[in-house]
């Protein structure tokens, strides 16, 4: 391939990008890293900074096929700035989740339900051990024999 053809493919890429598919931006950027030529990259680090910090809020349930790639992402790499913003995401996601998680135990344990379990659980055990009790019929020794 000529190399004034790839140059002036790259210009045009980098003059605009809207024109071309995410595929067609993969491969300009691929011949634009072989050129050494100047690749007009795309800044997502807002969308991936979101998505890190409901992903990590969520505890990763949101699958990583939906993150926000960057064109030419699979040639260069994050941007600084997408690497800044997805650490920064997924601190405050997970400080997110730890305050939801807390404010939820202690909801849970101010509504009684714990508790209320718990005596459940402790008088079904004490009328299945009293069933179960050999022993239980001894004091009434007395009117069993006369």
């Amino acid at each position: 391939m000529d190399p004034m053809l790839v140059l002036q493919l790259i210009d045009n890429y980098n003059r605009n990008p809207q024109r071309y598919s995410d595929e067609e931006a993969e491969l300009i950027a691929m011949l634009s890293k072989q050129m050494g030529a100047s690749f007009k990259r795309e800044d997502k680090s807002i969308r991936k900074g979101l998505f890190d910090l409901v992903d990590t809020a969520v505890l990763g349930a949101i699958p990583n096929s939906l993150r926000p790639r960057s064109r030419g992402e699979s040639v260069y790499g994050e941007t600084g700035m997408e690497r800044f913003t997805s650490g920064a995401g997924s601190l405050l996601g997970l400080a997110g989740g730890l305050i939801g998680g807390y404010g939820a135990a202690r909801g849970i344990i101010g509504s009684g339900v714990p508790q209320r379990a718990g005596r459940g659980i402790i008088n079904y055990g004490r009328n299945t051990m009293g069933r179960m009790n050999p022993f239980s019929g001894i004091g009434n020794v007395g009117t069993i024999i006369g």
